[in-house]
């Protein structure tokens, strides 16, 4: 057993200054030798940034795309790739833009520069909006120096290199070290400044018997680094110094590494003698890059595959790869990609590991047929639909005879798009998933199977099939969970609760599912979409308050993880909710945001969807042109999904359009079979309009309504879904005994009420036909308070406050103050019994009494 031999711990000396000058700037180029502290300086800074800090390692990129999507993809922003790699006029204004949306702050850090990457970087430098910042680090510039004009600096070698208070510093308190100044200045200027030299000189002289002796020899004799190095590792054995050598020569090196390759006890024994490699037990272990060249020797085939087989058995596939391929290895580097797992392959799901299957020689990809199926699911957690379909396209029919399980892989991934963005049907699709199940043994591809044959069984079935997608998508489950692939399995659960358990109106069973998802998570797990799913059936439910909650938190984790399609799910949800919420103008900011954030997505069979749900919130805010700029976007597309489109334009009609277009609409909705949880609202929406339209059957319709929710369990989750409705003819339906809702009445995770909502004077003006201020005024009355107090606390005069009322008494048919608060009790009352709403134009008198 190797000892655990401890390493001398590298002194660090702080240097505030530096990082000032680094954090000052919106964007740095840090350029130097190896040795000058480039990467501690990026730490500190690193540690001192609050928000998130992203490093991208750019050694070895080449071509302007393969650079751009190098930096973009770890920021979410790969859709920029084109505009980054080939930089032109509204490439700074497109990258700000992206970045500007962030809500947490970003620290890119971009390591080994060099020239080559200079265009991308150049333009990246002149894009980062504050409070962004990037800091691009390397050896020689990649761009020339900055403009006079720029906001950005660059910090060289001369600005890097220790000063001799540092060099000082460094080496008494560091090393412990009593040198007279003159000598420690001397020693500085000796390795002018280079950080690495002097710390191996202060590791050398701290284990001198006479150090300030050895110091006096090392400048006479003028020693250097290598010469340091050479005596070091002169103490090692044969096979210590090659095995040291290999060590070095490696792309990164830790703990586990090292057990695997049986390497850890010669750098142990070399680290005890001086070679100042920091070795934590978790973590990569560090030694310093002029160190490293001067160690490193190429390692031959057989060290190339054993450190290959080193990082694949730890999940490091792509530097496996990686490290195959810069020794001409092409054909092994496929085999390791070809053998990812599947549960590992959902962790890799980077542009990176796309682009090193895509760059793989034709000869190598076809001799391992199942890369097309790794890149294939690759792309498709990457949602990236159209080139995943390109690549099925042109590989099934060579993989047809040659490799029929990558064949039949790829047939189960277009069986699923199919399932999820055709627009119709063809039961011969359905016929052929049924076919490959009774063939396809690979429990991965047969998950996946089940899952294209249960949505595509549903959507030709409709509510007939339902039983038997809920059994294919249990299986589907089991199979992933059989296979290792827990994200595949979260998926199929989602499935199961959003298609199957909501469309029998079994919501405890959706919730019960997600919470099923939820226990089978990872910690750090990246699949978060399905929490959006879970918002919305809480919000389904009437908990509005946990769906806010929900949102919030899956709103972060999707900045966190740089997720945009995710953070456009969220933001479309949390406009539901402002909606609802009553929050006009903070639904129109989450629309503003879903829009900004949506991007390519809304060009996929998801964009109706996308523009008929922001229409629908914009219409219950009652933001009227704004909900019908939107709906104008999905009637124009009503054909890719006619039940939502009609949905909400039946919506907008029954709140503010015409009443009879609201019945023409509500009858196409109901030949359409809309989902059953949104039938009692759009019986509540139809009761709405008629009331508008002075209809006689306004509160049966509406008594309906609520029988309908009643009957599902979700009475005080009408008064969530449309507040203005329900205020409105909430009253009449109570008159005939219907179970109505609680006044607006959000509901727990028990069921219980818990709050009424303040009445709100942009939505009362609405439903009274006042005027937003008039609204205000009437609204303060409730207090009590005199003219001149309402005058004073809305900073108007008194005398506009009486001709304020005075309107509003004409509008409205009343007579008093009194029966104004009687009238405003009505609204704002917990007890449906005490409520009196009337239409603008049928508000009777109120007794003074109230009654």
């Amino acid at each position: 057993m190797v000892p655990d031999v401890p390493a001398p711990a590298q002194p660090l000396v702080p240097r505030p200054g530096l990082v000032s000058r680094l954090r000052s700037q919106r964007a740095t180029v840090l350029v130097a030798g190896g040795g000058y502290g480039k990467s501690a300086l990026v730490a500190e800074a690193a540690r001192t940034h609050v928000g998130e800090t992203v490093t991208v390692d750019l050694a070895g990129r080449r071509g302007g795309e393969d650079v751009a999507r190098a930096i973009l993809a770890p920021i979410g922003l790969e859709r920029l790739t084109d505009e980054l790699a080939d930089p032109g006029p509204g490439t700074r204004a497109a990258i700000a833009g992206a970045l500007e949306r962030r809500r947490m702050p970003i620290l890119l850090v971009l390591e080994e520069t060099d020239p080559a990457h200079g265009p991308a970087i150049a333009a990246l430098l002149a894009a980062v909006p504050a409070p962004h910042a990037v800091i691009a680090v390397g050896r020689t510039p990649p761009v020339d120096a900055p403009p006079a004009a720029a906001d950005w600096a660059v910090l060289d070698q001369e600005d890097l290199a220790f000063s001799a208070h540092e060099a000082e510093r460094l080496l008494s308190d560091g090393y412990d070290l009593d040198l007279p100044d003159p000598l420690a200045g001397r020693l500085r200027d000796a390795t002018s400044g280079w950080i690495t030299a002097l710390h191996a000189v202060g590791a050398v002289l701290r284990a001198a018997p006479s150090p300030v002796g050895l110091a006096r020899s090392l400048l006479d004799q003028n020693v250097v680094l290598t010469d340091l190095v050479d005596r070091i590792v002169a103490a090692l054995d044969d096979d210590d110094r090659r095995t040291v050598a290999w060590v070095a020569a490696l792309p990164w090196i830790d703990r586990r590494i090292a057990r695997r390759l049986e390497v850890e006890g010669a750098v142990l024994r070399a680290t005890a003698a001086g070679i100042g490699w920091r070795l934590p037990a978790a973590g990569r272990w560090v030694l310093a890059d002029p160190v490293r060249e001067h160690l490193a020797v190429s390692p031959d085939e057989a060290q190339i595959r054993a450190s290959a087989d080193a990082y694949a058995a730890v999940g490091a596939h792509l530097d496996a790869a990686a490290l195959l391929r810069r020794a001409g290895l092409d054909d092994d580097a496929a085999a390791v990609l070809a053998a990812i797992p599947a549960a590992d392959l959902a962790e890799l799901a980077s542009a990176d590991a796309v682009a090193a299957i895509e760059s793989l020689p034709d000869a190598a990809r076809r001799a391992h047929p199942w890369l097309e199926v790794q890149l294939a699911r690759l792309l498709s957690m990457r949602s990236e639909y159209t080139r995943r379909a390109a690549i099925i396209d042109g590989a099934l029919p060579r993989l047809a005879t040659s490799a029929p399980a990558a064949a039949h892989a790829l047939e189960a991934e277009r069986l699923r798009d199919l399932a999820y963005f055709s627009p119709d049907v063809d039961p011969a699709d359905v016929a052929r998933a049924e076919e490959l199940l009774e063939v396809v043994t690979d429990a991965s591809t047969r998950a996946r199977l089940e899952v294209g044959a249960a949505l595509l069984g549903l959507r030709r079935d409709g509510d007939g099939g339902l039983e038997q997608a809920e059994h294919g998508l249990r299986r589907a489950s089991a199979a992933f969970e059989r296979a290792g692939e827990p994200r595949m399995r979260a998926l199929a659960l989602r499935e199961l609760a959003w298609l199957v358990h909501l469309e029998r109106g079994r919501l405890d069973l959706v919730l019960e599912t997600f919470d099923e998802i939820e226990a089978m998570q990872a910690p750090g797990a990246r699949y978060i979409s399905w929490r959006v799913n879970r918002a919305d059936a809480l919000l389904w439910s009437g908990r509005i308050d946990e769906a806010l909650a929900e949102v919030t938190d899956v709103t972060r984790l999707a900045e966190l993880y740089h997720d945009d399609q995710v953070a456009s799910y969220a933001a479309w949800t949390l406009a539901q909710i402002e909606s609802m919420r009553e929050q006009p103008m903070r639904t129109l900011a989450a629309v503003r945001r879903a829009e900004h954030l949506a991007g390519e997505y809304m060009a996929t069979a998801t964009g109706p969807l996308f523009l008929s749900q922001m229409a629908d919130a914009l219409s219950r805010a009652g933001l009227v042109a704004d909900a019908a700029e939107r709906l104008d976007a999905a009637l124009a597309r009503r054909d890719e999904d006619p039940r939502i489109v009609e949905s909400a334009a039946f919506g907008h009609a029954a709140r503010h359009g015409d009443p009879e277009e609201a019945e023409r609409r509500h009858e196409v909705l109901v030949d359409l079979a809309v989902e059953r949880f949104d039938r009692p609202r759009h019986l509540l929406l139809l009761a709405y309009a008629r009331w508008r339209a002075g209809a006689p059957d306004a509160a049966a319709v509406a008594a309906r309504a609520f029988a309908d929710y009643d009957a599902m369990g979700l009475r005080d989750a009408a008064g969530v879904h449309e507040p203005v409705a329900v205020r409105t003819v909430r009253a009449a339906a109570a008159a005939l005994g219907a179970p109505v809702p609680r006044s607006h009445a959000t509901v727990s995770a028990t069921g219980a009420a818990t709050g009424a909502a303040e009445l709100d004077p942009v939505g009362l003006a609405g439903q009274l036909g006042l005027r937003p201020r008039q609204a205000e005024v009437l609204l303060a009355l409730r207090t009590g308070a005199s003219n001149t107090e309402i005058a004073a606390r809305l900073g108007i005069s008194e005398g506009t406050v009486r001709k304020h009322l005075e309107r509003v008494y004409r509008t409205l048919g009343l007579r008093s103050r009194a029966e104004a608060v009687a009238l405003l009790a009505g609204f704002a009352a917990d007890d449906p019994d005490e409520v009196a709403e009337h239409p603008p134009d049928q508000v009777r008198s109120v007794r003074s009494d109230g009654r």
